[in-house]
């Protein structure tokens, strides 16, 4: 499984694939194998053993997809954050590319001067923005608390 992310994400991001490397540290009888995979000119290496080289390279898969997901996390939500008027044309984006439904927003104006309130369900939960003064800053607000709920499935 985490192989297959990692192999996934080296075709998205048009980069040679990863490469694994295991050593036995155990016994010729009683095997104990620690992987390392590069990918992208980063190699990482497992700390754990395993008596299967399989499960060694899905360790260590797993280990630098959280590597590359916290880095895309942080290089993305900064890309996102100079922009912040494009939330709405993100979520409609992914949804596009996911073939997921456009979601309806529901805005109400609140009570007195207090502004907007927008919300709507996105792939089946609720997400609602901070209130704003008008509309459009609403259903801005609402799509950022979706996007950045998301964040990890829509960068990677």
């Amino acid at each position: 499984m985490h192989k297959n992310r990692l192999k996934e994400h080296a075709e998205r991001r048009h980069i040679p694939l990863p490469t694994y490397q295991a050593v036995n540290v155990g016994l010729a009888h009683r095997p104990q194998f620690r992987s390392a995979v590069s990918i992208d000119g980063k190699s990482y290496i497992s700390e754990n053993l395993f008596p299967k080289l399989k499960a060694a390279e899905q360790d260590v898969a797993r280990l630098a997809l959280k590597h590359i997901t916290e880095g895309v996390k942080d290089e993305g939500l900064s890309l996102i954050l100079e922009r912040p008027t494009s939330f709405k044309s993100i979520l409609n984006h992914y949804a596009k590319k996911m073939n997921l439904v456009i979601p309806p927003y529901d805005t109400v104006q609140q009570e007195g001067d207090a502004g907007y309130l927008s919300s709507f369900i996105f792939n089946g939960k609720r997400h609602a923005g901070d209130p704003a003064k008008n509309k459009k800053d609403a259903e801005q607000s609402a799509a950022c608390a979706a996007v950045l709920s998301n964040l990890e499935s829509f960068l990677l």
